[in-house]
């Protein structure tokens, strides 16, 4: 009876390994992409969200660089540009960024804190410059840059299915 359960033992574990083996060798949409490009349409729109942030880059650049009228063609694009980038990233990671303005005011207040050597005054002013300042510095990340998180999350994250 011993032999029949260390048999009964290790064929159940050869089919575990098969089951975890055949679950490793299918490929992901990433390793897809950078081997033979070949993709379905929604595989292309699965990919396609993680590559449009930049169009949040794009707009901001148009708008701060022509400085449109407002009303204008021109303007009117730069935002439809921001908006799609924006809503395509928040798809991809929306805790990362909504969490970013957060982390880098508590930064910022230790940052600024660690500037001034008189503790009343310190905190106050690291209380006040140092948070907003973190906070609007990862705002303006946020909306200018959001490319940044969703194009490394594509490319370092190893399970895409």
């Amino acid at each position: 009876m011993n032999t029949i359960n260390k048999e009964a033992t290790l064929n159940n574990e050869q089919e575990v390994n098969l089951g975890e083996n055949n679950a490793a060798k299918t490929p992901s949409v990433k390793d897809r992409v950078l081997e033979d490009g070949k993709l379905t349409f929604w595989e292309i729109l699965y990919v396609a969200r993680y590559f449009l942030p930049i169009l949040a880059t794009i707009g901001w650049a148009i708008g701060l660089g022509c400085e449109p009228a407002d009303g204008t063609f021109l303007m009117v694009f730069s935002l439809i540009l921001v908006g799609i980038g924006l809503i395509s990233a928040i798809t991809v990671c929306p805790l990362k960024l909504l969490a970013l303005p957060f982390k880098w005011a508590i930064r910022g207040f230790f940052i600024l804190r660690s500037f001034i050597p008189v503790y009343g005054v310190a905190d106050l002013c690291a209380a006040i410059f140092g948070t907003a300042g973190g906070f609007v510095l990862g705002v303006f990340v946020i909306f200018g840059l959001p490319a940044i998180f969703t194009i490394t999350k594509f490319f370092n994250e190893d399970s895409f299915q």
